[in-house]
C-alpha cells in the first residue's frame, strides 16, 4: 500500500464537507491544507515533540479507505503547551483537547491518560507518509492500537449519544478486523479490563466485535 498523503486526504474531505463552507473564501481556503499539513508535521519534528498520530490518518496507513478532516495525536499536556502559540488550544476536556493549526483541526489525546499511554508506549511503529516536499517516518498506532482506541470509546460514546460517530468506529473495527483476521481481540480485551473496564461494557464490546467480523456465509446458497 503506498504511503499516505496526508495534506491529500485532509483536504480531500474539507473539500466535501459543503456545511464547512459557509462562503467562496473559506472553499478556497482548503487549497492551503497540504502545505500547512507538512508544516505542523515539521513543528512537530523541530520541537522533538514527542507524540503518536492515532485516529482515521493512522488508521488510513493500515486500511484504505476512510476520510476525516483532523489529525489525531495522542501527546502529553506538557508538550501540547510547547507546541504554542502555533497550534491554539480551543477546548479541553479531562484527556481531550480540541486545537487548531492554522485551518487544520487536531484533536489531543492526552498520555496522561493511563491507556493512551499505554499505547504510545506498546503499540507504535513508523510508518511512512507523504508529503508535499517528501515522504517521512511518523511514529503511527499499530492495528492493535487503534483496535484499543476504537474500543475504549464507544461505552462513553453511546452514553454520550453520539450515535453517528459511534457508528463510524464501529466500522472502523470492522475494517481491521478485516485487514487483519490474526488479531488477537481476546487479549486487547484483557488489556482493557486492566484498565478498569467495565464488565458490562466488555460483554457489549464483545457483541460489537463479533457482528463485525467478516461473515463468508453471507449470501451463500
Amino acid at each position: 500500500m503506498p504511503p499516505v498523503n496526508v495534506g491529500q486526504v485532509l483536504q480531500n474531505a474539507s473539500v466535501f464537507n459543503f456545511s464547512r463552507h459557509r462562503d467562496r473564501q473559506s472553499f478556497m481556503n482548503t487549497t492551503n491544507i497540504p502545505e500547512e499539513a507538512e508544516e505542523f508535521f515539521n513543528l512537530l519534528e523541530e520541537r522533538e515533540i514527542a507524540y503518536l498520530l492515532v485516529g482515521a490518518v493512522a488508521l488510513l496507513a493500515h486500511v484504505p479507505g476512510r476520510n476525516t478532516e483532523d489529525i489525531d495525536l495522542v501527546i502529553s499536556r506538557s508538550e501540547q503547551e510547547r507546541l504554542a502559540p502555533e497550534v491554539a488550544v480551543l477546548e479541553r476536556d479531562s484527556f481531550f483537547a480540541r486545537a487548531q493549526f492554522r485551518t487544520l483541526r487536531v484533536d489531543f489525546l492526552g498520555a496522561e491518560n493511563p491507556l493512551f499511554s499505554e499505547v504510545a508506549e506498546k503499540y507504535s511503529t513508523a510508518r511512512s507518509f507523504a508529503f508535499l516536499s517528501a515522504q517521512r517516518a511518523i511514529p503511527c498506532a499499530t492495528p492493535e492500537g487503534l483496535m484499543l482506541l476504537k474500543l475504549y470509546a464507544l461505552p462513553s460514546l453511546y452514553r454520550q449519544g453520539q450515535i453517528q460517530r459511534a457508528n463510524l468506529y464501529e466500522s472502523d473495527i470492522g475494517a481491521l478486523l478485516v485487514a487483519f483476521p490474526e488479531m488477537d481481540v481476546e487479549a486487547l480485551f484483557g488489556v482493557l479490563r486492566g484498565h478498569s473496564m467495565l464488565d458490562s461494557d466488555l460483554k457489549e464490546l464483545d457483541r460489537v466485535v463479533s457482528e463485525q467480523r467478516p461473515r463468508p456465509d453471507r449470501f451463500a446458497e
